[in-house]
This record gives C-alpha cells, structure tokens and sequence, in this order.
C-alpha cells in the first residue's frame, strides 16, 4: 500500500504549516536556553513542541511536497525575526557614546 500523496495546495494548510514552522523555530530557541538556565519542566516542555509541531509539518509535506515552501518560509521568517530582534534590542540597550 503506497502513502496517499496530494497534488492539491491548500491555502489555509500553507498558512498553517508556515505558523508551525515559525512556532518550532521560537520552540527551539526556548529550548536551548531551558537547560542552560536549569528548568527541566520548561526544557521538556519545550522538547515536547519540537516534536509535536514538526511532526504536523512532515506530515504535512510527506503528503503534499508543495508545502516544504511554506515551511522553508516559516523556518527563514523566524529565524530573520529573532536575529533582527536581538540586533535591535542590542542596539537600543547600549549605551550612547
């Protein structure tokens, strides 16, 4: 029995799978610093999201291969995002010369 594979897009599955693209990306970075900061219910919790929200993604473009765009996007967004954000508030928290 081979996997059902779907040709057809689904707007409203790209604009989920980039959502959980983007939310993975945010899941990994609270994840790292968890363990450093020594929380093992917030770092297991945060692991938990990882896996939960990448696998709808797989799943997701296992069946329909169009929908690894949206996850690339999401997955570039959120990263863009959060290094423009760190730059900014570094920025903007040093001291004036």
């Amino acid at each position: 029995m081979e996997p059902a594979v779907s040709a057809e897009f689904s707007w409203l599955q790209a604009a989920l799978v980039f959502i959980a693209a983007l939310a993975v990306d945010f899941a990994w970075t609270k994840y790292i610093t968890a363990p450093a900061a020594k929380l093992p219910h917030t770092a297991a919790f945060w692991s938990m999201s990882i896996i939960l929200l990448g696998a709808f993604s797989v799943v997701s473009y296992t069946q329909n291969p169009w929908m690894l765009v949206p996850a690339v996007l999401g997955a570039y967004a959120s990263t863009y995002l959060a290094v423009w954000r760190e730059k900014r508030t570094q920025t903007t928290t040093s001291p004036a010369s």
